[in-house]
């Protein structure tokens, strides 16, 4: 596999990158819901 041999260490880059993306977007979403859940308990 070509892309294998492209480079392992970009692909790893790209995913530690997208994980903290996703984390970021993680706590965003769970922040909204919070806030969410505490208007609707009001």
């Amino acid at each position: 596999m070509p892309e294998r041999q492209f480079g392992g260490q970009d692909h790893r880059a790209l995913l530690v990158r997208f994980g903290y993306d996703q984390e970021e977007q993680l706590g965003f979403l769970l922040a909204e819901r919070q806030i969410t859940y505490f208007i609707y308990d009001e």
